[in-house]
């Protein structure tokens, strides 16, 4: 019975660096997203790569929804910060896209609170990328 959140986060547009800078920086991509998200959230929270260039980072005991949001931005922050092995006129910078869903706000099961995040994730996708959207956006 306490409040749970799942933040769904997706590099934008990863299929241009890796058809631009190779496999290999792909992956240098992968594993300092990685490790920027691991470095920003708590002990209590799990860190999980979901899928091809997506993580999912689900936060137990969330009384502050807005925490989630800032802690959110500081993974954007971060992942932009980094430097690329090699820059290309057409990518300088890693962007990351983020949605954010809430149990019991948004789902009564996991299943429901994953479809809702990435509902979430893919509307940051939809207005724009490098954006942070979650469903108390819509409250």
């Amino acid at each position: 019975n306490y409040k749970v959140a799942l933040m769904m986060i997706d590099i934008d547009d990863f299929k241009n660096y890796n058809d631009t800078l190779g496999h290999l920086a792909g992956d240098l991509v992968l594993r300092e997203l990685g490790r920027i998200v691991k470095t920003y959230i708590r002990e209590v929270d799990l860190a999980a790569r979901y899928g091809g260039e997506e993580f999912a980072v689900i936060l137990p005991y969330t009384e502050n929804e807005q925490n989630n949001i800032v802690v959110a931005k500081r993974i954007q922050s971060a992942i932009a910060a980094v430097k690329l092995p090699m820059e290309t006129e057409n990518i300088s910078q890693v962007t990351v896209s983020i949605g954010i869903a809430y149990c019991p706000y948004d789902a009564a099961n996991a299943d429901d609170l994953i479809e809702k995040a990435d509902i979430m994730l893919y509307h940051a996708k939809r207005t724009g990328k490098n954006k942070v959207c979650t469903s108390l956006d819509k409250k």
